[in-house]
């Protein structure tokens, strides 16, 4: 992939969950390759770019299998006594052995994997004086570089037993499908963060009390992973929140160029999607008055068979209605996804332009 690279953007996931929901079909891809990978035909470098994929999300069921390993482990030396003569007639005893060096060498190379990428961007940034012009300077692109880095630790650990699931189903040939896609930041409800991360609060907390009771010094070493899966609700939550998005664009850090300057390409899409807006808006305001184009508009919805059901949508849209004061007022309450909802459905459309708050309370009642 080339950074470098312009004229072109994607809206990216607004919070932790629906960025889960796009791995998922990501992950799904990137292990089917599995099944190609060994084709004939195929040059080396496209072998390499598949195995890197899958490599990807094999990681994660390995970090979680060498954690739970050495969690065991730790556990275990404390409540197992070791045999020191393991043998009857044994003249010394065998002690226990840890290699400090290898482990010490293991956690170099670990750190040197996650961090490296990290710090090569950072002084890619700062040694481009344009670049660091652009995003506010060296001490803004610093301040993002860390709050970055404590994200990307907390969030990890929900994320790699995330991943597991991901591959466990993929194992097992479940379909992930595709689902619309969010692009849209809005706070999570805290009944699908607790459903969605209450396993690995659980989790968390349940190694935690075992290694205070066992082995305390090792929280000190566990501490960020343990730490980011006792907190995965509340972090899930805050990452789709666009409070804390402009808290920290105000704050200056973790902003890209665009959003600080905008292209002119990326100002004219703005321009044009304003425009758009209003057209609709202005079609579905001649709804109110012109009732030869509402009689033609309803009777194209017509009584099909594939009509809606019960949706969210809908539900918020007629009620919103009943509380306006006319359907002008109910109309600039309506978000796009209600508005859609208006125009497909005929019983709320009528209900809509009837002006009556009876009809309405009704057919919200009634979903």
């Amino acid at each position: 992939m080339d950074p470098d690279l312009t004229g072109s953007w994607e809206g990216a996931p607004p919070s932790l969950l629906a960025a889960s929901r796009r791995d998922r079909r990501w992950a799904q891809g990137n292990l089917q390759h599995g099944g190609v990978i060994g084709a004939a035909g195929l040059r080396w470098p496209s072998r390499t770019h598949m195995a890197i994929g899958i490599g990807s999300y094999l990681m994660s069921p390995i970090w979680l299998t060498m954690l739970v390993v050495g969690v065991a482990l730790t556990i275990q030396a404390s409540l197992v006594q070791p045999d020191y003569f393991p043998q009857l007639h044994q003249l010394f005893p065998v002690w226990p052995w840890f290699d400090r060096d290898r482990m010490t060498a293991l956690l170099a190379v670990a750190a040197g994997l996650l961090l490296f990428p990290k710090a090569l961007g950072l002084a890619e940034a700062l040694a481009d004086r344009a670049r660091r012009r652009a995003l506010g300077g060296g001490a803004a692109i610093m301040a993002s570089g860390a709050v970055e880095l404590a994200a990307s630790t907390l969030l990890a650990p929900a994320q790699m037993l995330m991943q597991c699931r991901h591959v466990a189903e993929i194992v097992l040939g479940r379909d992930a499908g595709w689902s619309p896609q969010a692009r849209d930041g809005a706070a999570l409800p805290w009944s699908q963060a607790w459903r969605a991360h209450g396993g690995h609060a659980t989790l968390g907390a349940g190694i935690a009390a075992a290694l205070a009771a066992t082995q305390p010094q090792v929280l000190v070493w566990l501490s960020p992973v343990l730490a980011g899966l006792m907190l995965a609700p509340w972090l899930s939550r805050l990452s789709g929140q666009t409070r804390a998005g402009s808290a920290l664009r105000a704050a200056g850090l973790l902003r890209t160029v665009e959003e600080i300057a905008a292209p002119p390409l990326a100002q004219a899409a703005d321009a044009a999607s304003a425009q758009i807006a209003a057209a609709s808006a202005q079609g579905l305001a001649d709804l109110i008055d012109d009732a030869w184009l509402a009689a033609g508009h309803t009777a194209m919805l017509g009584d099909r068979a594939d009509a809606p059901g019960v949706r969210l949508p809908s539900i918020t849209a007629a009620a919103k209605i009943a509380a306006a004061d006319g359907p002008a007022q109910a109309l600039e309450w309506l978000d796009a996804h209600e508005r859609l909802a208006l125009v497909d459905e005929a019983a709320l459309l009528a209900a809509w332009r009837g002006g009556g708050k009876a009809p309405v309370i009704a057919l919200a009642a009634s979903r």
